[in-house]
């Protein structure tokens, strides 16, 4: 897109989302590959707290554009999703299917991982993404549950959403 083609998008999508929401967006996550270079500034100027379209990393980090900030919280794909959890990781549509049993497992198994590594070295991050075509099925539903009250169990475990998370960044660490 053009600058101006992408400020009027961010424009009429912030309007669309706070009209249907009852509340303005203070988060962005691109459905494609990721944002532009000037995307992060463009968000910052709408006043857009967090950015979720890095794939690059498991802890937040400030994003500086022009003396302007927003938070990215960036997620792996490949292990923090639904997508991973049920599907393999693949993308396409002849996916390799986990059973409900074999994808609470797996996300155990990840979060095993995570957690020891932030008990030994440094906070960890695991996106909770949930689509609902994917994952709203009765049996896959049970998994979700079974998988959230795992973590529950464990100390020292924030639920927390992105726009909490990138102020908390924010005020701690940048």
């Amino acid at each position: 897109m053009t600058l101006e083609e992408e400020v009027e998008d961010l424009v009429k999508t912030t309007a669309i989302l706070e009209a249907v929401c009852g509340e303005r967006p203070l988060g962005w996550d691109h459905t494609g590959i990721g944002a532009s270079e000037r995307s992060f500034q463009l968000l910052a100027e709408e006043g857009y707290v967090w950015n979720g379209d890095l794939r690059d990393d498991d802890l937040p980090y400030g994003i500086v554009r022009q003396r302007q900030d927003i938070g990215g919280d960036p997620h792996r794909s490949r292990t923090t999703g639904d997508y991973s959890w049920f599907n393999h990781g693949l993308t396409s549509e002849t996916r390799a299917q986990r059973s409900h049993r074999e994808a609470a497992q797996f996300f155990q198994d990840t979060f095993d991982a995570y957690y020891e590594t932030a008990k030994r070295e440094w906070p960890q991050l695991i996106t909770f993404v949930i689509h609902p075509y994917t994952s709203c099925t009765p049996e896959r539903i049970g998994a979700l549950d079974r998988m959230i009250s795992y973590m529950k169990g464990c100390p020292d475990v924030w639920f927390t959403t992105y726009i909490d998370l990138a102020r908390y960044w924010k005020e701690n660490y940048l």
